[in-house]
């Protein structure tokens, strides 16, 4: 659904004629998805990227209030997240984390996946920061970064999460801002502060 907030106070959906019937959304999936719907979006330029269950939307929004769907990528795993930058698009799934690029043509091209293998687990939620993608581990508690600048996709750090009084958590979500690395722990209600060294 798209909503002009133009006027803050009076915010209006936008409607999309479809077989001459207007409508309040601008994309229908086909059989639905399961009750954890939409799990996460990335946005690179033009590109939005809508993944849910085991698949990946991708959609041109170069008219922000026409949003054209390009294709729809099914995985063999189920998505956690993604994040994109620089016409790269990055998927953390059951298997791993999978590194595609959008070619000129606007199709979306596999390059490489780090296994669950190489993590030694099944990775969570993703955050790209300079050269380098951080993701969450939570099954088994700790953080991965995967460098991004040799093209090899090499992890180049993992540890083990622990809150200041040395317990292990479960991490959620991440945030890298410079040298310091944001974790929070869901349900557990914390937000913990690594220094990155």
């Amino acid at each position: 659904i798209i909503t002009d907030i133009s006027d803050p106070v009076h915010p209006v959906v936008i409607e999309k004629e479809i077989a001459d019937v207007l409508v309040p959304y601008h994309l229908d999936v086909d059989g639905g998805l399961s009750v954890n719907g939409f799990t996460a979006l990335a946005l690179d330029q033009n590109s939005l990227y809508l993944v849910g269950e085991k698949r990946i939307y991708h959609l041109d929004i170069t008219l922000p209030t026409d949003p054209i769907l390009l294709a729809t990528h099914y995985l063999e795993y189920s998505i956690r997240d993604v994040e994109a930058k620089d016409e790269m698009l990055y998927v953390s799934h059951s298997g791993g984390i999978s590194v595609y690029k959008e070619t000129s043509d606007r199709t979306l091209e596999l390059l490489h996946t780090v296994g669950r293998t190489e993590l030694s687990g099944t990775p969570g939620k993703l955050f790209i920061a300079e050269k380098s993608i951080w993701a969450t581990m939570p099954n088994s508690r700790k953080i991965v970064e995967v460098e991004l600048f040799s093209g090899e996709f090499n992890i180049v750090r993992s540890f083990r999460s622990y809150d200041h009084n040395g317990l292990r958590i479960k991490p959620d979500d991440l945030l890298v801002i410079k040298d310091r690395l944001l974790v929070s722990t869901g349900s557990s209600g914390t937000v913990q502060l690594y220094i990155i060294d």
